[in-house]
């Protein structure tokens, strides 16, 4: 399923998708059947779970936040350099420099 989020958040652009057209796709691309009860929730906390991964490993982010969750979270392959991420390249070449010595 991560396959396909990334393909599906890529796609989609700046703009990005929301989570309620992801999970959509997501049912008629894997054939879910969200009729026994509860299926649609489990289906869609796995969902939440892999976007909050993708966004976790730094390939996903939230361009539109839920307002109060009465709209769905807006999600987008992620645009920028996080802070910690400069950090965690400046720390490695600061290694790459005291090894080189």
């Amino acid at each position: 399923m991560a396959t396909f989020l990334k393909a599906q958040l890529q796609s989609a652009g700046l703009t990005g998708v929301d989570t309620v057209t992801l999970l959509e796709r997501a049912v008629v691309r894997f054939r879910v059947d969200l009729n026994p009860p509860g299926a649609r929730k489990r289906f869609k906390d796995t969902l939440l779970w892999m976007l909050r991964n993708l966004e976790r490993n730094r390939f996903a982010e939230v361009a539109v936040d839920s307002r109060g969750g009465h709209q769905p979270k807006v999600w987008r392959v992620a645009q920028t350099s996080r802070l910690q991420d400069l950090r965690d390249q400046q720390e490695a070449l600061d290694a790459q420099a005291q090894n080189a010595v």
